[in-house]
């Protein structure tokens, strides 16, 4: 049963409490239960808190750089498990030699400047901008969420009202040119839109939910919804309760089939994919963490026929990184 899933924090996780990712009894997810669960690709997030950064006097730069050395050591270390991917080609080698590949992305864009306002040279802005993300897209990276809950140097976060700044219109474009991929989860409802109307490819919301069925400024309305849809994007559900259901303490079955039929139904069927947040969520779900995916996916049959739930677990999310 194969399984693809667009956003984790567990990198971050292990790498902040001294853990190996091979496994442990203190993650929601390690590379022995993605293994031992049939996952085709995981989304390992290099997660940047501009406010921690600023609390142990490094940039956020440093500290991408920090989690991706660890990164490629526990993946040197675990070679008979996992593979670091970039490529569809890639991915289909580790699947046939039975790895799940691991593809790295990073969540927060400050690290492309390293600070909320730009210096007052453009010229430089720009030159230290695209130069950071060809280095991330030599190191592997292929997805960027560009805000996490802070403004920062490309824009505003959810509940905010300001849109994308000077420099999240040129790193979207700069982004689109190189292939990587556009996350738009965590990003204001005005940014949102500044993206969509910028992008000339498929971009991600890799980690949200349906705000129709639940209230949460995370969730994406109808509108933007559809608006994936229209742009060929794909979004992960996340399986965080409180995005799930108002007041919720635990992600249940049928409240991730209903945020899965509802994006279906307004972005269409190749849209909706896993976007599980494990590692950046407090709470387990009815079905536990990355070994319990199987039983989510099994549970599903009660909900979706077989082919929506191959589009679902697997498909499209390999659709939007294979484009």
């Amino acid at each position: 049963m194969k399984w693809f899933d667009l956003h984790c924090d567990t990198l971050t996780a292990c790498k902040e409490q001294g853990l190996p990712m091979r496994s442990n009894q203190k993650t929601q997810l390690d590379f022995a239960r993605l293994r031992g669960a049939g996952a085709l690709a995981q989304c390992f997030a290099i997660f940047l808190d501009r406010k921690a950064c600023d609390q142990r006097g490094i940039s956020p730069w440093q500290r991408y750089e920090e989690l991706r050395d660890f990164f490629f050591e526990e993946l040197k270390k675990n070679s008979d498990l996992v593979c670091r991917i970039s490529t569809a080609e890639e991915l289909a080698h580790a699947e046939a030699a039975g790895k799940t590949g691991a593809i790295l992305t990073v969540e927060g864009g400050e690290l492309l400047c390293g600070r909320k306002q730009l210096c007052d040279n453009e010229k430089e802005n720009s030159e230290t901008l695209r130069g950071r993300l060809d280095r991330m897209w030599s190191d592997g990276v292929r997805m960027l969420t560009l805000t996490w809950n802070y403004e920062n140097c490309l824009g505003y976060p959810n509940g905010n009202a300001g849109g994308l700044k000077r420099a999240g219109f040129e790193a979207v474009a700069y982004m689109q040119e190189l292939g990587m991929i556009v996350d738009v989860s965590h990003l204001s409802d005005q940014g949102f839109f500044d993206v969509m109307k910028a992008a000339k490819k498929p971009v991600a919301a890799s980690h949200s939910c349906a705000r129709s069925l639940c209230g949460h400024q995370r969730n994406l309305t109808d509108e933007q919804l559809r608006a994936i849809g229209e742009n060929g994007g794909v979004v992960g559900v996340n399986f965080h309760a409180p995005f799930l259901k108002e007041n919720g303490v635990s992600g249940s079955v049928e409240q991730v089939a209903r945020h899965l039929a509802q994006i279906m139904n307004c972005a269409g069927g190749t849209a909706a994919a896993l976007g599980s947040d494990y590692d950046g969520i407090p709470e387990d779900p009815e079905w536990g963490g990355g070994q319990g995916i199987t039983r989510l996916i099994e549970a599903l049959s009660r909900y979706f026929d077989a082919e929506t739930i191959d589009n679902i677990c697997y498909k499209n999310a390999l659709r939007l990184f294979s484009q």
